[in-house]
């Protein structure tokens, strides 16, 4: 069986669709759910790794000394928990951070205690 999926690229006013056809092995596969989890797969492989680290290199050759590049991600799990992450690119470093750990280091600054731990993460 085949699903398509349309991949669609705004620019301003400008508009571009892209159709791709895969082959799935029943009507009810959630093919977009199974492209998401190759991807996250490969992303934790070394050459996965690999590949960001070009695409990070490549991506700080365009940013002037005086500017940064901030990619934001959040997502949860059927709203279980939520989860979020930054990235933090300029010309000459990047640093990766996790909402969860900026959360609980402000905590701990706030409480004026460096020694605080949360008991309970969600």
């Amino acid at each position: 069986m085949i699903q398509n999926i349309i991949a669609v690229e705004y620019d301003g006013r400008e508009m571009r669709a892209v159709s791709i056809s895969c082959e799935v092995p029943s009507k009810d596969f959630d093919i977009i759910s199974a492209i998401k989890k190759a991807s996250t797969d490969f992303c934790k492989t070394e050459e996965g790794k690999a590949v960001y680290d070009e695409f990070v290199e490549g991506l700080s050759e365009c940013i002037a000394d005086d500017d940064a590049v901030i990619i934001l991600e959040s997502g949860n799990e059927k709203l279980r928990y939520v989860v979020g992450s930054a990235v933090v690119i300029t010309n000459t470093d990047y640093e990766y951070m996790e909402i969860s750990t900026l959360a609980a280091e402000m905590a701990a600054k706030l409480l004026n205690n460096s020694q605080w731990k949360t008991k309970i993460s969600y």
